[in-house]
C-alpha cells in the first residue's frame, strides 16, 4: 500500500540518519520488517550471491553442495550477513503452523534480493536463474538447520 511505502520510506531514511534505537519495533507489523529487511540486502553495494556463477547456481542440487558453495565462493561480509539471514529464516520457519512461512514460501521471498538477475541478458535464462536461486536458498536454510 501507499502508506507502507511511505513509512517504509521513513523507516529507512530514520535508519540511514543513524536513529536505528529511535525506532520502536513493537509498534511495526511484519511485512514492514520483512520489507525493511530485504531492502537493507538489496541496497548492499554486492549482492549477498554476487561471487556465485549463475552455473553455479543451476548446478547445485543437494545440500552438501549448497554448503561448500557457502563456504568457498561467499566472503566476508556477505558471508556473515548470510548465515545471519539463514538464522532468521529458521527462526521463521518454526512458526510456519502459524505464519503460512515454510522454506519454500521463505526461500521465494527472499532469494530475489541476494543476487541481481538484470546482470543476465536472456530473460528466459533469467527466469531459470531466478528459479535456480530459490533452490540454493533452500538448500541453504536445510542446511543451517543441520
Amino acid at each position: 500500500s501507499v502508506a507502507n511505502k511511505k513509512r517504509l520510506s521513513e523507516i529507512e531514511q530514520q535508519l540511514n540518519d543513524g536513529q536505528m534505537f529511535e525506532i520502536d519495533y513493537s509498534a511495526l507489523d511484519v511485512y514492514l520488517i520483512a520489507s525493511i529487511l530485504k531492502l537493507w540486502f538489496r541496497k548492499l553495494p554486492h549482492n549477498v550471491f554476487a561471487a556465485i556463477d549463475a552455473v553455479e547456481m543451476e548446478q547445485c542440487k543437494n545440500i552438501q553442495t549448497a554448503a561448500e558453495i557457502i563456504k568457498q565462493r561467499i566472503k566476508e561480509p556477505m558471508l556473515s550477513y548470510y548465515k545471519w539471514l539463514l538464522d532468521l529464516c529458521i527462526d521463521i520457519v518454526k512458526f510456519e503452523n502459524v505464519n503460512k512461512m515454510n522454506i519454500n514460501n521463505l526461500s521465494v521471498v527472499i532469494a530475489p534480493n541476494l543476487y541481481d538477475t538484470r546482470k543476465v541478458d536472456d530473460p528466459a535464462k533469467a527466469m531459470r536463474v531466478s528459479t535456480d536461486i530459490v533452490k540454493f536458498v533452500q538448500l541453504s536454510i536445510l542446511w543451517r538447520m543441520k
